[in-house]
């Protein structure tokens, strides 16, 4: 919501600057909101995906799910407000008749970082889905047994929901188009206030404002509140039932003199086990 809220005011900005092109405030914020927005769009994220992990089974993590969105939601944080501080510094500049440039680069600097982390959440989650389909759990050296023969049975791998499924899907899908508009904007600004790829209006919709809507979209349809923690969203894996490994036979076996004639007087006979409601009759 954040990121949409963002992208709105960044977007009204534009237009209202596109109607008045000396107007510097119309170009202030619209430069700086559309540059921030996806931050939260980034940091919903990392969230999501702990969600997941934590779905389906931390031990194929190599981070608990709690460690995971704190490392990679502080990470985002840290990108929110270099590029806020560098968008500071680039407004001040241009209402002091100074150079933007430098508040370019820091902009660029917090833009090049949250690359730095989706691409480390990017391998942290590719390699979280492949143990978990070879159902290859992560050894931590606190695991580890000292005798294997006492070593006991390992839960089997839980199952993947359909819920699971879609939000994976949605979290893919909305994290490669993040990285390509991070990508974009990072060459944008490097090119300088006055360069060819800050004033093409079609290449800045194609790979700015289209990616982020198409995200935004995706995750409203692919609903992460639903999905993940609606009626039917599922439990944890460390809070999942497992099945027990032998269930208990439904015909006990129970000693007793036979009610008909039998060459023994004891025998061995296997009733039903009876409800209160039977016995009740």
């Amino acid at each position: 919501m954040l990121c949409a809220l963002a992208e709105v005011i960044g977007w009204g900005g534009r237009y209202w600057s596109s109607q008045d092109y000396v107007k510097l405030d119309a170009f202030l914020m619209q430069i700086c909101c559309t540059i921030l927005a996806p931050s939260f769009l980034a940091a919903g994220l990392f969230f999501i995906l702990g969600v997941i992990i934590n779905r389906l089974g931390p031990q194929y993590a190599t981070f608990s799910p709690k460690v995971f969105s704190s490392v990679f939601i502080s990470c985002d944080l840290i990108a929110l407000v270099v590029q806020a501080v560098g968008g500071a510094g680039a407004s001040i500049s241009f209402k002091t008749g100074g150079d933007p440039n430098k508040g370019a680069k820091i902009m660029v600097g917090g833009i090049i970082f949250q690359i730095f982390a989706i691409t480390l959440y990017v391998i942290t989650a590719l390699e979280f889905f492949i143990r978990y389909h070879f159902d290859k759990p992560v050894v931590r050296r606190n695991q580890v047994p000292q005798d294997t023969e006492k070593q006991a049975p390992r839960a089997p791998r839980p199952p993947v929901s359909r819920n699971i499924k879609f939000m994976s899907f949605g979290l893919i899908f909305s994290t490669v188009l993040l990285y390509i508009r991070s990508i974009y904007r990072t060459i944008e600004l490097l090119d300088g206030w006055t360069g060819p790829i800050i004033h093409n209006q079609a290449l800045f919709d194609w790979m700015d404002a289209f990616p982020i809507v198409l995200a935004l979209f995706a995750l409203n349809i692919l609903n992460p509140g639903r999905l993940l923690f609606g009626r039917n969203a599922g439990q944890p894996a460390s809070q999942q039932q497992q099945p027990p490994l032998q269930q208990q036979n439904e015909y006990p076996i129970q000693t007793g003199r036979l009610g008909v004639e039998s060459p023994a007087d004891d025998s061995t006979m296997a009733t039903p086990r009876r409800s209160d409601a039977d016995l009740s009759k």
